[in-house]
Order: C-alpha cells, then structure tokens, then sequence
C-alpha cells in the first residue's frame, strides 16, 4: 500500500474539532478526488465511495476523503476525515448521493455540511 498526505485545501468549512485517521482505502475503484464521500465495506473495513444502492455497506456515508488517490493498482492506506465542518461545495459524490442523501449520515459522525460565506469587504 501506498501512504499519501493530507491536504485540507477548500474543504475546511468552520470550527467544529477536525479530526483524521489513517485508513485504506479500496483498490478497484480508480482515481478518487479529495472530498469524495466515502462509505465503510463492513466485510473488508476498507473504505470506497458511498453509492446509494451498493449492498456492501459502503452505501452509508462515513467519512471524507482529505486528498486524491489513484486505487487503480491496489488499495491505498490515506487520511479520511471523521469529523470536522466541511464546505459542502467540496465534495464528491458516489452514483445515486446528493448533499441532501449524505448530510444526515454525516453528522451522525460528527461531520457537519456548511455552505461557504463570501464576504463583501
């Protein structure tokens, strides 16, 4: 497996305590963006992005991804995000997810969705 470091760039969205862990993320799967929603494979305990209909337990959004990876080759071992505000704008979302399908899974984890405020002055 390959390590890759944590980048927060344009995800951070407020102040609520940020947290990460190290995870694997599933090989299979391609490339894979920074802020994409992934969800847990109960079997495997690796982690891919959540789809709405996938049956693996995946379908649950769990965490956010905190940089792109490549799982082309095989699983990556990579920081996810477990708790934190984070801009909705950012992220990426698995077939059949919408801000409004992930939300409340979400902040079940103790991350929360906000909308980024452009300032005036």
């Amino acid at each position: 497996m390959t390590y890759i470091p944590y980048s927060e760039k344009n995800l951070i969205g407020g102040t609520f305590p940020f947290r990460m862990e190290t995870a694997t993320i599933a090989s299979g799967q391609g490339e894979l963006s920074k802020g994409s929603v992934l969800g847990r494979v109960t079997a495997s305990g690796e982690y891919k992005l959540s789809a709405a209909a996938a049956e693996d337990g995946s379908q649950t959004p769990e965490a956010i991804l905190g940089h792109d990876v490549d799982t082309t080759s095989g699983a990556v071992t990579g920081n996810i995000i477990v708790s934190g505000d984070i801009l909705d704008g950012a992220l990426v979302f698995g077939e059949g997810h919408t801000v409004d399908t992930v939300a409340y899974p979400l902040r079940q984890n103790n991350i929360y969705l906000t909308k980024e405020v452009i300032s005036n002055e």
